[in-house]
Protein backbone atom coordinates (compact mmCIF):
# COMPACT_ATOMS: atom_id res chain seq x y z
CA UNK A 1 0.00 0.00 0.00
CA UNK A 2 1.31 3.44 -0.89
CA UNK A 3 1.72 5.88 1.80
CA UNK A 4 0.66 9.73 1.31
CA UNK A 5 4.32 10.67 0.27
CA UNK A 6 5.06 7.90 -1.95
CA UNK A 7 5.00 9.53 -5.56
CA UNK A 8 3.94 7.32 -8.00
CA UNK A 9 5.50 7.74 -11.54
CA UNK A 10 3.23 5.54 -13.95
CA UNK A 11 4.75 3.87 -16.73
CA UNK A 12 8.52 5.22 -16.85
CA UNK A 13 9.26 2.05 -17.86
CA UNK A 14 7.28 2.40 -20.70
CA UNK A 15 8.54 6.07 -21.67
CA UNK A 16 12.22 4.57 -21.27
CA UNK A 17 11.43 1.90 -23.85
CA UNK A 18 10.08 4.10 -25.82
CA UNK A 19 12.66 6.92 -25.72
CA UNK A 20 15.39 4.03 -26.30
CA UNK A 21 13.60 2.53 -29.01
CA UNK A 22 13.12 6.30 -30.81
CA UNK A 23 16.96 6.72 -30.52
CA UNK A 24 17.33 2.86 -31.75
CA UNK A 25 15.33 3.33 -34.69
CA UNK A 26 16.86 7.28 -35.36
CA UNK A 27 20.56 5.71 -35.84
CA UNK A 28 19.38 3.40 -37.62
CA UNK A 29 17.96 4.96 -40.55
CA UNK A 30 20.96 7.33 -40.03
CA UNK A 31 23.57 4.50 -40.70
CA UNK A 32 21.54 3.26 -43.76
CA UNK A 33 21.40 6.63 -45.04
CA UNK A 34 25.05 7.10 -44.06
CA UNK A 35 25.96 3.41 -46.51
CA UNK A 36 24.03 4.42 -49.65
CA UNK A 37 26.39 6.10 -51.70
CA UNK A 38 29.13 3.87 -50.79
CA UNK A 39 27.76 0.55 -51.72
CA UNK A 40 26.66 2.46 -55.07
CA UNK A 41 30.58 3.47 -55.66
CA UNK A 42 31.56 -0.12 -54.55
CA UNK A 43 29.33 -1.33 -57.20
CA UNK A 44 30.27 0.46 -59.97
CA UNK A 45 34.03 0.11 -58.90
CA UNK A 46 34.95 -3.36 -57.91
CA UNK A 47 36.14 -5.40 -60.42
CA UNK A 48 34.95 -8.23 -62.21
CA UNK A 49 36.16 -11.06 -60.16
CA UNK A 50 36.59 -10.34 -56.72
CA UNK A 51 37.05 -13.14 -54.16
CA UNK A 52 35.76 -15.60 -56.38
CA UNK A 53 32.73 -13.86 -57.04
CA UNK A 54 31.38 -12.06 -60.42
CA UNK A 55 29.88 -8.97 -59.27
CA UNK A 56 29.49 -7.76 -62.94
CA UNK A 57 26.88 -10.57 -63.30
CA UNK A 58 25.02 -10.54 -60.27
CA UNK A 59 21.88 -8.03 -60.45
CA UNK A 60 22.28 -4.67 -58.67
CA UNK A 61 18.91 -4.52 -57.09
CA UNK A 62 19.51 -7.36 -55.67
CA UNK A 63 23.03 -6.84 -54.57
CA UNK A 64 21.53 -3.57 -52.81
CA UNK A 65 18.88 -5.04 -51.32
CA UNK A 66 21.08 -7.57 -49.63
CA UNK A 67 23.18 -5.03 -48.56
CA UNK A 68 20.30 -2.61 -47.14
CA UNK A 69 19.62 -5.86 -44.85
CA UNK A 70 22.68 -6.46 -43.91
CA UNK A 71 23.03 -2.68 -43.22
CA UNK A 72 19.77 -1.97 -41.59
CA UNK A 73 20.08 -5.41 -39.09
CA UNK A 74 23.61 -4.58 -38.46
CA UNK A 75 22.76 -1.08 -37.45
CA UNK A 76 19.44 -1.70 -35.56
CA UNK A 77 20.76 -4.59 -33.23
CA UNK A 78 24.22 -2.51 -32.13
CA UNK A 79 21.55 0.97 -31.59
CA UNK A 80 19.72 -1.48 -29.20
CA UNK A 81 22.35 -2.58 -27.96
CA UNK A 82 24.14 0.22 -27.12
CA UNK A 83 21.25 2.43 -25.84
CA UNK A 84 19.84 -0.03 -23.80
CA UNK A 85 23.11 -1.90 -21.79
CA UNK A 86 25.83 0.91 -22.54
CA UNK A 87 25.47 2.78 -19.33
CA UNK A 88 25.04 -0.68 -17.53
CA UNK A 89 28.32 -1.54 -18.41
CA UNK A 90 29.89 2.15 -17.36
CA UNK A 91 30.19 3.42 -20.98
CA UNK A 92 28.92 7.07 -21.43
CA UNK A 93 26.31 5.65 -23.85
CA UNK A 94 25.13 7.80 -26.80
CA UNK A 95 26.60 10.83 -24.78
CA UNK A 96 25.60 14.53 -25.83
CA UNK A 97 26.41 17.26 -28.51
CA UNK A 98 27.15 19.49 -25.37
CA UNK A 99 29.73 17.29 -24.48
CA UNK A 100 31.04 16.97 -27.86
CA UNK A 101 31.45 20.67 -27.90
CA UNK A 102 33.48 20.66 -25.17
CA UNK A 103 36.24 18.65 -27.36
CA UNK A 104 35.57 19.85 -30.60
CA UNK A 105 38.49 22.20 -30.80
CA UNK A 106 40.79 19.45 -29.42
CA UNK A 107 39.04 17.65 -32.24
CA UNK A 108 39.75 20.06 -34.96
CA UNK A 109 43.43 20.29 -33.72
CA UNK A 110 43.97 16.54 -34.34
CA UNK A 111 42.49 16.41 -37.29
CA UNK A 112 44.31 19.24 -38.69
CA UNK A 113 47.42 17.42 -37.69
CA UNK A 114 46.76 14.33 -39.07
CA UNK A 115 44.74 15.08 -42.53
CA UNK A 116 48.18 16.24 -43.87
CA UNK A 117 50.32 13.11 -42.99
CA UNK A 118 47.42 10.64 -44.42
CA UNK A 119 47.67 13.05 -47.30
CA UNK A 120 51.13 13.58 -48.10
CA UNK A 121 53.04 10.36 -46.20
CA UNK A 122 50.60 7.73 -45.35
CA UNK A 123 47.62 7.20 -47.99
CA UNK A 124 49.47 7.34 -51.00
CA UNK A 125 51.43 4.01 -49.46
CA UNK A 126 48.14 2.51 -47.87
CA UNK A 127 45.89 3.01 -50.99
CA UNK A 128 48.66 1.99 -54.06
CA UNK A 129 46.88 -0.93 -54.50
CA UNK A 130 43.40 -0.97 -53.69
CA UNK A 131 42.35 2.79 -55.07
CA UNK A 132 39.03 1.58 -54.53
CA UNK A 133 38.64 2.78 -50.70
CA UNK A 134 39.74 5.74 -51.88
CA UNK A 135 37.62 7.48 -54.68
CA UNK A 136 38.87 10.57 -56.32
CA UNK A 137 34.73 11.84 -57.25
CA UNK A 138 34.25 14.55 -54.31
CA UNK A 139 30.49 13.34 -53.37
CA UNK A 140 31.24 9.45 -53.26
CA UNK A 141 34.45 10.75 -50.78
CA UNK A 142 32.26 12.38 -48.40
CA UNK A 143 29.94 9.54 -48.98
CA UNK A 144 33.03 7.42 -47.59
CA UNK A 145 33.41 9.58 -44.77
CA UNK A 146 30.28 9.58 -43.92
CA UNK A 147 29.34 5.90 -43.80
CA UNK A 148 32.89 5.39 -41.83
CA UNK A 149 31.89 7.89 -39.03
CA UNK A 150 28.42 7.32 -38.62
CA UNK A 151 27.54 3.55 -39.56
CA UNK A 152 30.87 2.52 -38.17
CA UNK A 153 30.51 4.06 -35.32
CA UNK A 154 27.51 2.90 -34.45
CA UNK A 155 28.07 -0.77 -35.54
CA UNK A 156 31.87 -1.31 -34.04
CA UNK A 157 31.62 1.19 -30.87
CA UNK A 158 28.10 1.51 -29.93
CA UNK A 159 27.62 -1.89 -30.51
CA UNK A 160 30.59 -4.45 -30.57
CA UNK A 161 32.04 -2.31 -27.28
CA UNK A 162 29.19 -2.56 -25.65
CA UNK A 163 28.94 -6.22 -25.67
CA UNK A 164 32.51 -6.34 -25.24
CA UNK A 165 32.24 -4.34 -21.97
CA UNK A 166 29.40 -6.55 -21.00
CA UNK A 167 31.62 -9.75 -21.46
CA UNK A 168 35.01 -9.10 -20.68
CA UNK A 169 33.78 -6.44 -17.71
CA UNK A 170 36.62 -4.36 -18.04
CA UNK A 171 36.19 -1.19 -20.35
CA UNK A 172 39.62 -0.87 -21.80
CA UNK A 173 39.73 -4.52 -22.72
CA UNK A 174 36.74 -3.67 -24.36
CA UNK A 175 38.54 -0.84 -26.25
CA UNK A 176 41.29 -2.92 -27.27
CA UNK A 177 39.61 -5.68 -28.51
CA UNK A 178 36.87 -3.63 -30.05
CA UNK A 179 39.54 -1.69 -32.25
CA UNK A 180 41.42 -5.48 -32.96
CA UNK A 181 37.79 -6.47 -34.51
CA UNK A 182 37.75 -3.47 -36.41
CA UNK A 183 41.14 -3.48 -37.69
CA UNK A 184 40.81 -6.86 -38.83
CA UNK A 185 37.14 -6.22 -40.79
CA UNK A 186 39.40 -2.76 -42.81
CA UNK A 187 42.09 -5.28 -43.72
CA UNK A 188 39.41 -8.08 -44.96
CA UNK A 189 37.98 -4.62 -47.00
CA UNK A 190 41.71 -4.09 -48.35
CA UNK A 191 42.42 -8.11 -49.44
CA UNK A 192 38.26 -8.01 -51.08
CA UNK A 193 39.61 -5.02 -53.20
CA UNK A 194 42.96 -5.71 -54.20
CA UNK A 195 45.06 -5.78 -51.49
CA UNK A 196 47.96 -8.82 -51.17
CA UNK A 197 47.84 -10.13 -47.69
CA UNK A 198 51.64 -10.99 -48.17
CA UNK A 199 53.75 -8.90 -45.50
CA UNK A 200 54.35 -5.10 -46.81
CA UNK A 201 54.65 -1.84 -46.01
CA UNK A 202 51.32 -1.09 -47.55
CA UNK A 203 49.75 -3.73 -45.29
CA UNK A 204 52.03 -3.20 -42.02
CA UNK A 205 51.00 0.82 -41.96
CA UNK A 206 46.73 -0.14 -42.50
CA UNK A 207 47.21 -2.33 -39.56
CA UNK A 208 49.23 0.06 -37.54
CA UNK A 209 47.02 3.62 -38.57
CA UNK A 210 43.90 1.45 -38.29
CA UNK A 211 44.32 0.30 -34.65
CA UNK A 212 45.69 3.51 -33.42
CA UNK A 213 42.34 5.07 -34.85
CA UNK A 214 40.21 2.76 -33.72
CA UNK A 215 41.58 3.18 -30.05
CA UNK A 216 41.25 6.40 -30.47
CA UNK A 217 37.38 5.83 -31.30
CA UNK A 218 37.00 3.34 -28.87
CA UNK A 219 38.32 5.48 -25.92
CA UNK A 220 35.77 8.55 -27.45
CA UNK A 221 32.94 6.45 -27.32
CA UNK A 222 33.79 4.58 -24.10
CA UNK A 223 34.77 7.70 -22.20
CA UNK A 224 32.79 10.85 -24.06
CA UNK A 225 29.94 8.65 -25.89
CA UNK A 226 29.05 7.95 -29.25
CA UNK A 227 28.19 11.91 -30.87
CA UNK A 228 31.92 12.64 -29.87
CA UNK A 229 33.17 9.40 -31.58
CA UNK A 230 31.26 10.36 -34.60
CA UNK A 231 32.61 13.70 -34.76
CA UNK A 232 36.13 13.02 -34.68
CA UNK A 233 35.76 10.16 -36.72
CA UNK A 234 34.13 12.22 -39.43
CA UNK A 235 36.72 15.32 -39.34
CA UNK A 236 39.50 12.90 -39.71
CA UNK A 237 37.85 10.87 -42.36
CA UNK A 238 37.60 14.44 -44.09
CA UNK A 239 40.56 13.48 -45.28
CA UNK A 240 39.00 11.96 -48.24
CA UNK A 241 36.80 14.59 -49.80
CA UNK A 242 40.06 16.79 -49.17
CA UNK A 243 41.96 14.06 -51.36
CA UNK A 244 39.32 14.38 -53.90
CA UNK A 245 39.51 18.01 -54.23
CA UNK A 246 43.06 18.00 -54.47
CA UNK A 247 42.80 15.44 -57.12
Amino acid sequence: MNTPDQKITPGIGRKKLKEGLKDTIILTGLGLISCYPYFVYLWLQTPVQTIGIHLEGRDFNSFLQGEVLVVLGACFFSSLVGRFFSARYGLAGLGSFAEMFKDLKKFVLLAMILIPIFLLVLDPIIFKKMSILNPKNLWTAAGVALKSSIFEEIVLRYGVITILAGLLRRTYLAVFVGAVIATLLGVRSGFMTGMSLDPSLSLILMVIVSLLLNLLYGYLYASRGLISAMSAHLLIDLKYPLAALIG
